[in-house]
């Protein structure tokens, strides 16, 4: 007698009861986070939840339209039927490899004052200070640390070890001449509300500065980790694309537990964290995955909500006094 795997279906969002879930979680703990919560318990106090939770709700809309999109051009979401070359065997066991590694590096990470995110004047203030080093010397640090552990280390494993392909880890463009206009005009709406005036006239270096930090640091783990490697792994053992983006929402809020502003020191603290996570980190990795895996694309989510950090540069030259 065979063990039965789980088999949770649903062909839409408002129709699969963990999509509900989770979005009544959200809404719950933002509620709390904007109404009743006291965010002066953070070292970093308030993190601005109105205009995050704004953001996410943007992302949401824009979501849906890539959804539609994405079934006007035929394009299947990425579960158990997508024939990515991934047993449901080694699905459970590199899913569970992934945990434990992220969990393993994220604790090594939080000993050496390197976090999950990045914020320049956190830096700039020694309190995210790596190894005693200054604001610079600490953010390509940091920059490298993130890059080499979570991006670099586990596609030489699963590509030259595993040898996995990059269909298999989703690292394609499918329909690139709907999804590549798409791309670049969400990419466009969701930085140029942010751009302040002082952006047209900061020097190119700190741009480029800014670029290589955020992508390098950030944007490129976040897609290898938690999109191309864990996503389509959860979207084939819950055998449903949407199911599975919830779960890679679990799995990102899981990814910054070590997040720069989040305390852990007290109850109250303790507390505060894990809503804090609930209403961003987990939001906002569910609004990833399903962006990766309605398309079958790893990079998607990129366009969809990491381009506001591109707006960056002004903070980034007053930091490092580039002129």
């Amino acid at each position: 007698m065979t063990a039965k795997t789980p088999n949770i279906k649903s062909s839409s969002l408002l129709s699969n009861p963990f999509f509900i879930s989770a979005l009544l979680i959200w809404l719950v703990s933002t509620v709390y986070l904007q109404f009743f919560a006291d965010l002066s318990l953070f070292q970093y106090g308030d993190q601005e939840p109105i205009i995050n939770r704004l953001l996410q709700l943007g992302v949401l809309v824009f979501s849906g339209i890539m959804i539609f999109l994405a079934k006007r051009t035929g394009l299947k979401p990425i579960d158990h039927t997508s024939k990515l070359g991934i047993s449901y065997r080694n699905a459970q066991l590199e899913t569970l490899w992934l945990i434990v590694y992220m969990l393993v590096f994220m604790g090594i990470g939080y000993a050496l004052n390197i976090h999950s995110h990045i914020h320049i004047s956190a830096f700039n203030d020694g309190t995210q200070s790596i190894l005693g080093l200054e604001p610079l010397s600490s953010t390509l640090v940091w920059t490298a640390y993130n890059f080499t552990i979570f991006a670099v280390i586990p596609l030489i494993y699963f590509m030259a070890i595993r040898k996995y392909n990059a269909r298999s880890l989703l690292l394609g463009f499918p329909k690139p001449k709907t999804f590549v206009p798409f791309a670049v005009i969400i990419g466009l709406i969701g930085v140029v509300p942010i751009v302040i005036g002082d952006f047209f006239t900061t020097p190119l270096t700190a741009h480029l500065l800014t670029f290589f930090i955020y992508t390098l640091g950030a944007v490129i783990p976040v897609a290898i980790f938690t999109q191309a490697l864990l996503a389509p792994r959860l979207a084939i053992l819950s055998k449903s694309w949407i199911t599975g983006s919830i779960l890679a929402g679990i799995a990102y809020a899981a990814f910054n537990l070590n997040e720069y502003f989040l305390e852990w020191d007290s109850p109250e603290k303790v507390t505060l964290s894990l809503i804090t996570l609930a209403s961003g980190d987990f939001g906002w990795g569910i609004l990833k995955a399903l962006a990766t895996l309605s398309l079958g694309n790893a990079w998607m989510h990129i366009f969809t909500t990491h381009t506001f950090h591109y707006a960056d540069g002004p903070l980034v030259a007053e930091i490092f006094k580039i002129r």
